[in-house]
């Protein structure tokens, strides 16, 4: 059976839209789909910037929890200099004061107030250490000299002015120095050269330890570097004592002049009242 002219015609223009149709779902469905380059390019900035959201999130929590456990303050200071020999450690008895007119130079002198001071070790010798952003005009001190000074700040206002005082840098660290001096500070400077270590005197100020910078089998250490900060290691080579600030509370027990200052949840403190434990055991 043969098929008549009309039947081929709508055949033919069936096979042509079958054909067209094909072709129009072919080309759509392309072009929704994202090349396999493009698709990898997404999924590898989601994993990459996920992390950091995350870091910042426990860093802020890490900060808060810290904000609520005290830390010591004391203040560290240092000058542009040339080290002393070891056996030529400072004290009390080469203490210079300067004043407002005072011809001792103090363009070079640098503090800072640190809240991560600590003891490494006691023995064979006093180790302490403490931390230090980057960048840092004082840790370039340090590294100078290879000396400091520690002060122990006391829990007084006197304490916490002092240690107020360097909290804002070193961009007019002679002028903090200066206005500390007219305030009443004993400002002044150990040993007989022209550029040593300042030291702060008087009320406010316990105890200065004198520190050298560590050398560990006969290398220099510059610290560690941990992120962007360093921890300092010092050794304790001398204690200054100021006898100006002994004292009793009365009734018994040391007086805030003889406890270090706190900071904690971003405010100074003096420390708090005992907690007795019972331990519960029969005597």
């Amino acid at each position: 059976m043969s098929l008549s002219k009309a039947n081929m015609s709508y055949l033919r223009v069936r096979n042509l839209t079958l054909k067209r149709n094909l072709s129009t779902n072919v080309s759509a469905r392309h072009k929704t789909q994202k090349p396999p380059s493009q698709a990898n390019f997404s999924t590898t900035t989601r994993s990459v910037e996920d992390p950091p959201s995350q870091q910042e999130t426990l860093s802020t929590h890490v900060r808060t929890l810290m904000r609520s456990i005290p830390h010591c303050v004391v203040v560290v200071t240092a000058s542009h200099s040339s080290p002393l020999s070891p056996s030529k450690s400072p004290s009390s008895s080469h203490t210079r004061s300067i004043k407002a007119s005072s011809p001792i130079p103090t363009e070079d002198f640098r503090g800072m107030t640190v809240s991560s001071f600590n003891t490494v070790t006691l023995s064979p010798q006093p180790i302490i250490s403490f931390n230090i952003h980057l960048p840092s005009t004082t840790y370039d001190a340090l590294l100078s000299s290879r000396q400091f000074l520690v002060h122990i700040v006391s829990a007084t206002k006197d304490g916490a002015k002092i240690a107020d005082a360097f909290t804002r840098g070193n961009a007019n660290a002679e002028e903090v120095f200066r206005n500390l001096a007219n305030e009443g500070v004993d400002v002044g400077v150990l040993g007989r050269g022209k550029r040593r270590p300042p030291v702060l005197r008087g009320r406010g100020v316990m105890k200065v330890l004198s520190c050298d910078m560590l050398i560990e089998k006969g290398v220099p250490s510059d610290g560690v570097r941990v992120g962007d900060h360093v921890i300092v290691l010092g050794k304790v080579v001398g204690v200054l004592v100021d006898s100006g600030r002994r004292g009793k509370r009365e009734g018994g027990g040391s007086s805030m002049e003889e406890r270090g200052l706190l900071y904690v949840d971003r405010g100074y403190k003096e420390f708090g009242r005992g907690i007795t434990i019972d331990s519960g055991r029969e005597s």
